[in-house]
């Protein structure tokens, strides 16, 4: 299964490369013709916001993407679209999502908290290089959200370097307690060098190293 996802990808990259991404036509034929479980559409190849609409129209119904790369891409004024498409596709398979350098600000620390508190499927999110720390109560009330998502089956969430000054150092304690099996990296963020957070640092330390995401329908185990 492996080798074959891998030939699936090596097969779209090397046609997206060969289209102009400015063309609506591509994004419907990634989803139409290629069906993909794997889509790298980082380093800018949706330049437009008509482009990136059209993304999240289709991951709305999509039922068999589970990898999605869009680092890079300035989606920070479209998360709450991309979020709610998302979540409210019962039939989404997506696991992974990656959205570092998107121009996510402080005031985007809502959506991702609705994303932290209520997704079920996804295991891995990297939201690095962005500026959510502009917000420090937005950042707690994602922590807050994420330990009231009982049935969160997020493995991975990457928060480094986002300019992330303070944290609820008791929230997050009880978020990871909830979330054994749960992986978070707050790297190149100055809230790490705060006394306070020692506790979080040693917990954090001490963490099993996750696998690689479960397939659809299986659940995470702690360790994976």
């Amino acid at each position: 299964m492996a080798r074959q996802v891998d030939v699936e990808f090596q097969r779209l990259n090397q046609w997206l490369f060969a289209q102009d991404m400015s063309l609506e036509k591509t994004i419907n034929d990634i989803f139409f013709q290629f069906k993909p479980r794997i889509l790298d559409l980082s380093r800018r190849r949706l330049p437009n916001v008509g482009q990136q609409r059209l993304l999240i129209r289709h991951l709305a119904y999509d039922t068999t993407l589970q990898e999605l790369n869009l680092q890079g891409n300035q989606f920070g004024p479209l998360l709450e679209a991309l979020v709610s498409a998302i979540l409210n596709n019962p039939a989404s398979n997506l696991h992974t999502l990656i959205l570092r350098d998107n121009a996510i600000a402080g005031k985007d620390c809502i959506h991702v908290a609705r994303l932290l508190g209520r997704s079920t499927k996804l295991q891995r999110l990297d939201i690095a290089y962005n500026r959510l720390g502009e917000d420090p109560p937005g950042v707690a009330n994602m922590i807050v959200a994420l330990r009231s998502n009982a049935g969160s089956a997020l493995q991975q969430i990457d928060l480094s370097f986002n300019q992330i000054a303070c944290l609820p150092p008791n929230e997050l304690i009880a978020a990871l307690r909830q979330h054994p099996a749960l992986n978070l990296n707050f790297s190149g963020n100055p809230v790490f060098s705060l006394p306070e957070m020692a506790p979080v640092i040693e917990l954090l330390r001490v963490r099993p190293r996750p696998g690689p995401p479960a397939p659809p329908g299986a659940a995470p185990t702690a360790g994976m």
